[in-house]
C-alpha cells in the first residue's frame, strides 16, 4: 500500500498476488504430498540456485553506484539501520534467549538461532527494485541498503555471539 499510494488493502489483489498463489500452490503440493514432473522440478531448481548470486549482484550494483556525500542527505537513515539490524534484533534476542522455546524441541537452540538470524539480515535488495518500479524514492532505499548490508558485517556477529553465550 505505502509503496503503490494506495489509500486502502485490496483483499482481491492481495489473494490474487503471483507470491500468494506461489505459495499457496506450493503448500497445497506439499499437503498432499504431490510432486512436480522432472522438467518442472528441474526448471524451478535451475532457477531458484540463482536467487542468490542475483540478488547478490543487484546489492553490489547499488553499493557501488551509492556515494557517500548521498548518505549525508538522508537524516533517518541510522536511525532507519540501528531499528532494522540492532533494537528489533536485540528484542527478538531476548525472546528468543530467555524464553525457553529452544527445550521444546530437538535441535531448538539452531531453530532459534536461524530465527535470529533471519530476523537480523539486511533490507534486501528487492525494496529498491520494488520503489523504482512504483515510481517511489529509490535512492534512499538504495541507501538504506548499502549501509545495512555494511554495517551488519558488525552487527550480526556481535548479535549471534550475544546468543550463544
Amino acid at each position: 500500500m505505502l509503496l503503490c499510494g494506495e489509500r486502502k488493502a485490496d483483499l482481491k489483489k492481495i489473494l490474487t498476488n503471483v507470491n500468494i498463489l506461489a505459495i499457496l500452490v506450493g503448500g497445497g503440493l506439499m499437503l498432499m504430498r504431490l510432486k512436480l514432473p522432472a522438467i518442472l522440478a528441474g526448471t524451478m531448481k535451475s532457477v531458484s540456485v540463482m536467487i542468490g548470486p542475483i540478488s547478490m549482484i543487484i546489492t553490489g550494483m547499488i553499493v557501488g553506484s551509492i556515494r557517500p556525500q548521498q548518505l549525508k542527505r538522508y537524516r533517518r537513515l541510522w536511525l532507519i539501520v540501528a531499528l532494522r539490524l540492532i533494537v528489533i534484533p536485540a528484542i527478538i534476542l531476548l525472546l528468543l534467549k530467555y524464553s525457553g522455546a529452544q527445550t521444546l524441541v530437538r535441535d531448538g537452540q539452531t531453530i532459534m538461532l536461524i530465527s535470529l538470524l533471519a530476523v537480523m539480515t539486511p533490507p534486501a535488495s528487492t525494496i529498491t527494485q520494488m520503489a523504482q518500479v512504483y515510481g517511489q524514492d529509490a535512492e534512499y532505499s538504495s541507501a538504506i541498503n548499502v549501509v545495512a548490508t555494511i554495517s551488519c558485517i558488525i552487527t550480526m556477529p556481535l548479535l549471534v555471539a550475544l546468543y550463544l553465550h
